[in-house]
């Protein structure tokens, strides 16, 4: 398992209203390098291909990780990546990022189930950017 990234989460700039037209920017920032685990690629609902994650910047010495999702893509992103089949250091990153999804947007994330058996200590650190 690798060092426990950092989550930097860019809220949409409206928050009284969530929607679904509005992105939600995620930076994931390793320490080294990430785990190969999180380099897949995706497709919701049949539309166009895109990476996940959107952008991979290795340095010598941190990767950094950026997701931009509509809430609708996070909403099916994390209800696959934080169940208990999902990769451990997918799980690193997802299941703290649900947990402050619920706590902050409680109406579009509250459903989702996730892993509650993953250690909480390998839980990524969130940090919300003005």
């Amino acid at each position: 398992m690798q060092i426990k990234p950092i989550v930097l989460v860019e809220p949409p700039e409206v928050r009284d209203e969530l929607k679904n037209e509005g992105t939600i920017t995620v930076i994931a920032v390793y320490s080294g390098e990430a785990p190969i685990s999180v380099a897949t690629q995706r497709i919701f609902d049949g539309r166009e291909r895109f990476r996940f994650p959107t952008e991979i910047t290795e340095g010598t010495t941190k990767t950094r990780l950026v997701y931009s999702y509509s809430p609708e893509q996070w909403s099916e992103l994390l209800e696959t990546c934080a169940m208990p089949a999902a990769q451990a250091g997918i799980k690193q990153v997802m299941i703290p990022l649900l947990l402050y999804f619920q706590e902050t947007y409680p109406d579009h994330f509250g459903e989702i189930q996730y892993d509650v058996q993953f250690d909480r200590d390998l839980y990524g650190e969130i940090v919300k950017l003005k």
